[in-house]
């Protein structure tokens, strides 16, 4: 995992990912983009491992699904934060619960992404990234 920070567009993935979503060719192909990666990681069962790429999109979809819902972070890339102005409005609610869901798999035990970040030492980092980011998700 290419990774600079524990941000939620902080690593390759994440980055490669914003491509899709922002060059989709219409905005219900972007909230394909946007479901596809959360169902991703939600649906995945608990026990079986959650691949990190998985993992990865899925926390950058929850960040952009926080922002559609008017919780920004400081950490939007400009081209997300441009896509979320334009098309904000057609973010589904039941994208915020599919989110919540998605990242409580992303931050549990069988999840490649919250063990690489505890094999290198940050998982506390993570974890509160994780945790600030899902009460982003429910925030009003």
């Amino acid at each position: 995992m290419g990774a600079w920070g524990s941000g939620s567009f902080d690593n390759d993935t994440a980055a490669d990912w914003v491509y899709g979503l922002v060059d989709a060719a219409s905005e219900d192909e972007a909230l394909k983009v946007l479901e596809s990666a959360l169902s991703a990681a939600a649906e995945i069962p608990e026990g079986e491992y959650l691949d990190a790429d998985v993992g990865s999109c899925a926390v950058a979809a929850a960040a952009v699904v926080a922002a559609a819902a008017g919780s920004t972070a400081d950490d939007l890339p400009e081209n997300v934060a441009e896509w979320v102005t334009d098309h904000a409005a057609a973010v589904p609610a039941s994208l915020r619960v599919l989110g919540k869901k998605a990242l409580n798999r992303v931050a549990g035990s069988d999840s490649e992404l919250a063990e690489l970040w505890a094999e290198g030492g940050d998982d506390d980092g993570f974890a509160s990234e994780i945790r600030v980011l899902a009460e982003r998700l429910t925030a009003d």
